[in-house]
């Protein structure tokens, strides 16, 4: 009976054709596994009536499309979420900020656009946040302040825009910030050298400019922080690996 599964694990296989809107069926589900097949269409919408699923791994599936489903905002239990290397379009649903219990979401080299919704910023449980190779677009939020427990932010490739929030350097758990290849704008917040166990920051290509605070240099002198890249045409940097 697949309602009694808890556990499919499919990955790595050739699998072919699409999802079938009947694994909304396996009710008892809570680990879900099809990454790097051959599959095809959009995620279905019947996937948000698995309320026990904690793990979804869809990446790695190159010709699935589509928007991110809406109702993934129904999974209160999920804690990671695994949609990489797909070809996912639209916008990111604001929804999955009722996900409080998510720690991974990795949404990584897509076609997403549009803006980080303001509402993400209540996942205080989120530790990595991958966002790479996308087409988002607008500011990083404000409400980046919310997101207490990140250790890793990787936004890079994208056309993110506007001034880095000087709340970030709030988010004392930070290890690792990969925001090159952007579209920003202004100089380098100093709140940033608040950031003591950073141990990687990618500022390279991404529109910044001025002076790099000598505060974030000392962590690098103190061996905290071991690689710092900008534009060492723009960003007047003794401490940085230029990358231009």
């Amino acid at each position: 009976n697949l309602k009694d599964v808890i556990a499919l694990y499919l990955d790595e296989n050739k699998f072919t054709g699409q999802i079938p809107t009947t694994m909304g069926d396996m009710t008892s589900l809570i680990d879900l596994r099809l990454r790097i097949n051959n599959l095809s269409g959009s995620i279905p919408t019947e996937l948000g009536k698995l309320n026990n699923l904690e793990t979804i791994y869809l990446d790695t599936n190159a010709k699935i499309s589509g928007p991110i489903p809406v109702e993934l905002s129904n999974l209160k239990k999920l804690s990671e979420l695994h949609m990489y290397e797909m070809d996912l379009n639209g916008s990111l649903p604001e929804e999955l900020a009722l996900l409080d219990g998510l720690i991974y979401l990795y949404l990584d080299n897509n076609e997403l656009t549009g803006q980080i919704p303001e509402d993400w910023g209540q996942m205080g449980n989120l530790e990595q946040l991958f966002l790479t190779g996308n087409n988002l677009n607008g500011p990083l939020p404000e409400s980046i302040r919310g997101l207490k427990s990140l250790e890793m932010l990787r936004a890079a490739d994208n056309e993110l825009s506007g001034l880095i929030p000087t709340d970030l350097g709030k988010l004392t758990k930070l290890e690792y910030v990969y925001l090159e290849d952007n579209n920003f704008s202004g100089e380098i917040p100093p709140e940033l050298a608040e950031l003591t166990k950073l141990k990687t920051m990618h500022l390279h290509n991404s529109g910044l400019s001025g002076n790099m605070p000598p505060e974030i240099c000392n962590l690098k002198d103190q061996f905290f922080l071991i690689e710092l890249t900008a534009d060492c045409t723009e960003v007047i940097c003794d401490c940085c690996a230029c990358d231009n």
